[in-house]
């Protein structure tokens, strides 16, 4: 998913954890994100078993967080659970917002003082949101930021 709509790169390291995950074992992708000036920005995913089987408030926090963004994001409010988010900067929201519409992946936008803000969370682990946030935004228009009840 980051692949797809950040424009990540995969990154080819020495990896101890193979990718994709093998039954039992933990598994981590690293990711290169593109950068306009500088060192590349890089973030890794991990996906480990125990999280499937012992920490049972993930699975049931990661269905909550589906069902509610597959509903209620989509009626225009976030939860304070989104609140929790990597923020990056980008010279434009436009292409985000136009693959996560060609993903069908609900997602928010709002303004900030001079700013916009897009706030999405990864299919399948909609415990990891991201805020993307540019001065430039022309393809959707912002919403208010109102929270659900």
């Amino acid at each position: 998913f980051a692949l797809d709509v950040l424009h990540a790169k995969p990154l080819e390291k020495e990896n101890p954890y193979p990718w994709p995950r093998l039954p039992g074992c933990i598994a981590v992708q690293w990711a290169s994100l593109p950068q306009a000036a500088g060192a590349a920005f890089q973030m890794h995913f991990v996906e480990d078993f125990v999280y499937d089987t012992v920490l049972h408030s993930i699975p049931e926090f990661l269905q909550y967080q589906q069902d509610f963004l597959q509903t209620d994001v989509t009626k225009g409010c976030i939860n304070s659970f989104m609140l929790n988010n990597l923020i990056l900067e980008t010279d434009s929201l436009d292409p985000f917002a136009r693959r996560l519409d060609e993903l069908s992946v609900p997602y928010f936008v709002f303004a900030i003082e001079d700013r916009y803000a897009l706030l999405f969370s990864f299919p399948g682990n909609e415990g990891v949101t991201l805020q993307l946030q540019s001065p430039h935004l022309s393809y959707v228009a912002p919403r208010p930021v109102e929270f659900c009840k």
